[in-house]
């Protein structure tokens, strides 16, 4: 797979996370931006050696708003077309102070590292039952990803 599309996946993961700790003081929505620490990546190269359809990478991280931990994001990002470009879909999980949030979306590799993507959050638990709206990842430079989640429920 290429490795360059790893992070840029496992960005929304991470703002996914820190949302759901600030989105209580925002009642019905609002807008939250959060930056992540990736723990862990491992690229698994399932069906034809390299990069192929099915392969898939696994994305660890820890979500901080400012210097506060807020919990763990968690994303799988599979391969599900190789050419110009590359696309993967991604399925992130984000665990905040026993609630869940969760997003999924495409990422392309004419994206990666040059324009800010768009996923949907598809829902939770907790305090994020019934959550929606989108989950904007920007990560252009060598400066950490800034994840921007704006809430509808």
């Amino acid at each position: 797979m290429n490795k360059k599309l790893l992070p840029l996946i496992a960005l929304p993961v991470l703002a996914l996370g820190a949302t759901t700790a600030q989105a209580d003081k925002h009642g019905n929505g609002g807008d939250f931006k959060l930056t992540g620490k990736t723990l862990a990546v491992e690229q698994v190269d399932l069906g034809k050696p390299g990069l192929s359809l099915g392969d898939q990478q696994v994305i660890t991280m820890d979500v901080f708003a400012g210097p506060k931990h807020l919990g763990e994001s968690h994303v799988v990002c599979t391969t599900v077309r190789v050419g110009q470009p590359n696309i993967v879909q991604c399925e992130n999980v984000n665990n905040i102070n026993g609630s869940q949030i969760t997003a999924t979306g495409v990422v392309t590799s004419d994206q990666e590292e040059q324009t800010p993507f768009v996923q949907a959050i598809t829902g939770g638990t907790g305090a994020f039952s019934g959550a929606g709206g989108k989950l904007t990842v920007s990560e252009a430079g060598p400066q950490p990803a800034t994840l921007t989640f704006q809430l509808e429920n």
